[in-house]
């Protein structure tokens, strides 16, 4: 993990805040999982969905700009793993804000009936528990997190051009720190057929008519 912070939510509660400056969108991201620096303006990952800000006004209120690192749906629940950039409240300037990314991972969302359930996920897919007194454990099967892991591997091909692109931005520091589940389905994923760095093999995202949120 980058931090042993535990930034959770309920921090950021002011409603009418406006940014302190003009926050353009940053110009260098470093990726949670596999630590590759790149450009959002040129890799695309999809943006936090309005379902997800709908159903979790406190997601909404955390972040200015949230992108889906994986998004996957099971029997029970839908999952979301998110990273961006969160609302700080400016102590000279009282009401408004900066929005500097998050110095913790991301967090896991689980959309799971009526409930909103929001976990680091470090935590989450390494199956421990946050020791935060405000964490919300998610339980999940290990198909769940296979599911996740995939998603993630899946979306990653497709933002960075295709399969050989992503595989050769990986380290052997990144991968020494990826939580289990991942390296699993990474390891499945490299020796999976298909014409590294061809488009034509990057399987579609299957999103919903959701919407996706403009932030």
């Amino acid at each position: 993990m980058r931090h042993a912070l535990l930034i959770l939510l309920g921090l950021l509660m002011f409603n009418g805040a406006v940014a302190a400056d003009p926050q353009p969108m940053p110009s260098k991201i470093v990726d949670p999982f596999f630590l590759i620096p790149y450009d959002p303006a040129k890799v695309h990952f999809e943006q936090m969905p309005t379902l997800v800000r709908d159903r979790c006004p406190e997601l909404r209120r955390r972040y200015f700009r949230a992108w889906v690192y994986s998004h996957a749906r099971t029997d029970d629940a839908e999952y979301f793993i998110l990273y961006g950039q969160i609302r700080v409240p400016s102590e000279k300037h009282p009401g408004q804000f900066t929005t500097p990314l998050e110095d913790d991972d991301g967090l896991i969302v689980a959309l799971r009936g009526n409930e909103c359930l929001v976990d680091q996920w470090q935590f989450f897919l390494r199956k421990k528990i946050n020791p935060a007194k405000a964490a919300t454990p998610i339980p999940a099967s290990d198909d769940d997190l296979d599911a996740i892991a995939a998603d993630l591997l899946r979306r990653y091909q497709k933002a960075f051009g295709g399969k050989k692109s992503f595989l050769d931005r990986i380290t052997p520091e990144a991968r020494h720190e990826l939580p289990p589940v991942v390296l699993k389905q990474l390891e499945m994923f490299e020796r999976e057929p298909g014409k590294c760095g061809d488009r034509r093999d990057i399987p579609p995202l299957s999103w919903p008519d959701m919407g996706i949120s403009s932030l």
